[in-house]
């Protein structure tokens, strides 16, 4: 992955789009000496969507096992409406 300041990136944005348009380099863009962002192809941001989609339907999964429900007639009963 190649690294560079987020002052730098300013001057070399062609460049860079081109590394990670066309031969999928990551660019790790720090500012501060931080990251601030990664530049990624279109290719690597779909597939980051896909595995947060497969999280999140995990997630979903889990939470409607989890789920307790109760009938409304049990819930009138228990109530004793």
């Amino acid at each position: 992955m190649v690294s560079i300041t987020i002052t730098d990136l300013r001057t070399k944005i062609r460049k860079l789009a081109d590394l990670v348009a066309f031969k999928g380099e990551r660019v790790r863009v720090e500012r501060n000496g931080e990251t601030a962002f990664v530049l990624v192809s279109e290719e690597d941001a779909a597939l980051l969507e896909a595995l947060e989609d497969q999280e999140d339907l995990k997630a979903a999964k889990k939470a409607l096992k989890d789920t307790y429900s109760v009938s409304l007639d049990k819930l009138e009963k228990d109530l004793k409406l």
